[in-house]
């Protein structure tokens, strides 16, 4: 983030943070904060043009957020689910719902691990 960038008014300025995305045709736009300025001076830059000025690692970041944000709370939390879900990666689904994780063996906190990283993933179900 510390690279300056060459505005088309030829003014150069640093990255302090990206803000938002949203859609630009089939691609992303990023909402740019700027080092230095206010938010006023907020501008947005292609996904291509930022990925060209070698900032892949903070955008798969912000990403990695949104779609994390975007993915939250999109299943239906009742018991019977959970207990089903719990169930589909080998645990007793009882056992599973009424037992502290201090209680479980170390394979099932393994299988509650793998049952938490599955439960917004519907490509691993």
């Amino acid at each position: 983030m510390d690279k300056p960038i060459t505005g088309k008014d030829g003014s150069t300025r640093k990255l302090e943070l990206i803000l938002g995305r949203q859609k630009l045709k089939k691609t992303f736009q990023y909402e740019i904060k700027w080092q230095g300025l206010s938010h006023k001076s907020n501008t947005w830059m292609s996904r291509t043009d930022l990925l060209e000025l070698g900032f892949a690692k903070i955008i798969q970041q912000f990403d990695d957020i949104e779609s994390s944000r975007e993915g939250a709370g999109t299943r239906d939390n009742a018991a019977h689910l959970i207990k089903k879900h719990l169930e589909d990666v080998g645990l007793e689904g009882d056992h599973a719902m009424y037992s502290e994780m201090g209680g479980l063996s170390g394979g099932q906190k393994v299988k509650v691990v793998i049952a938490a990283t599955l439960w917004n993933n519907p490509q691993g179900q």
